[in-house]
């Protein structure tokens, strides 16, 4: 008798574990869940890290954050959002070594504040009390980007306007491109069209990019969804996913992408990150992710020289996540560590 409850007990133990398991692979569905007067604040971090070697040698760090306030503005019958984003502050840390540059800039400190009409502020400062306003459906599918050229225009008249503002440009377009780009992966990451299992991997279509000196690129980016984890006290779908980057090159009989500038050449360009979707709230809780690639383009030769070569490593790692509303008290400081021990070091 006792062998056989043994024996039952065991067999109910398998169908438990069973039953989870069957459970934990239903396909589910994940969507932005898009309402009219929603609004979430959040935080961008953007860490970017240059070097350059061969016949020219540098490097250089800039670490930026932005903070905006985002609202749903519209919502249409068929789920499609029209979602605006409105700056609310921003700064930035560049260190140029060989330049000897090391600027500062966060409204925040008081003693940045006259840094303010340096044009290495104003891609910054510029964009405060601006907006970019996104077009997405439920799946994240952008289909229209409204206010970037009004608020790029905004920063490049600024800086025209600045003493030696001209010479300063190239970064303030850089800057410009590298937030509308980390800014859309960050918040708005395409889930699934169709129902899925964990562990199922799901393909964006590629994307053509044009690329100053590499002429155009393919840009790809594949996902999987991890599976359903709390995060933040919320249960979440958790997303990972991979990112490459390649030159173009065309199908047989297709007309040609246009061609590379400088004959450069592009090698370990790729990426990864992850993402939070939380299940109450269908917005994007946390997104980080990061990206490296490496071009080389051929250096003229000096007088009497022979041609040499240029390689430039660019390293990106982007931190998007929800911030505290403003006003918001911080987070209570840690308690002070204990004094030690008697006759332990200090």
């Amino acid at each position: 008798m006792q062998k056989r409850v043994l024996g039952i007990a065991a067999v109910a133990g398998l169908l438990a574990i069973s039953a989870a398991l069957a459970l934990a692979q239903e396909t589910v569905a994940p969507e932005y869940k898009w309402v009219k007067g929603d609004t979430a604040r959040y935080k961008m971090t953007i860490e970017k890290l240059q070097k350059v070697a061969g016949t020219q040698q540098g490097e250089a760090t800039d670490n930026r954050f932005y903070i905006w306030r985002q609202e749903v503005t519209d919502v249409a019958a068929d789920g499609t959002a029209t979602v605006q984003a409105k700056f609310e502050s921003a700064g930035d840390h560049l260190q140029i070594p060989s330049q000897k540059v090391d600027f500062t800039y966060d409204p925040a400190n008081p003693d940045d504040e006259k840094r303010k009409a340096s044009p290495l502020a104003i891609p910054y400062t510029a964009i405060i009390g601006e907006s970019i306003t996104f077009k997405l459906n439920k799946k994240g599918k952008l289909q229209a980007v409204t206010g970037f050229d009004t608020l790029t225009k905004k920063v490049l008249d600024e800086m025209k306007a600045a003493p030696n503002g001209a010479s300063y440009l190239p970064f303030a377009q850089d800057s410009l491109g590298d937030l509308l780009e980390c800014q859309m992966e960050g918040l708005f990451r395409l889930l699934p069209e169709k129902p899925v299992k964990p562990g199922t991997l799901y393909r964006k279509a590629k994307v053509r990019e044009p690329h100053p000196v590499l002429g155009s690129l393919i840009f790809e980016t594949d996902y999987t969804l991890a599976g359903s984890e709390p995060f933040q006290g919320d249960d979440s779908f958790k997303f990972t996913y991979a990112t490459s980057r390649t030159v173009e090159i065309p199908a047989a009989g297709a007309a040609a992408p246009p061609p590379s500038p400088s004959n450069g050449k592009l090698s370990d360009a790729k990426g990864s990150g992850e993402f939070y979707l939380s299940k109450s709230k269908g917005i994007v809780t946390k997104n980080s992710f990061q990206f490296g690639m490496t071009t080389e383009t051929p250096a003229p030769a000096a007088a009497g020289g022979t041609p040499g070569t240029i390689s430039t490593r660019e390293d990106l790692k982007t931190v998007v996540e929800l911030a505290p509303a403003e006003g918001a008290p911080a987070a209570p400081a840690a308690p002070p560590a204990a004094p030690p021990a008697e006759g332990q070091p200090k």
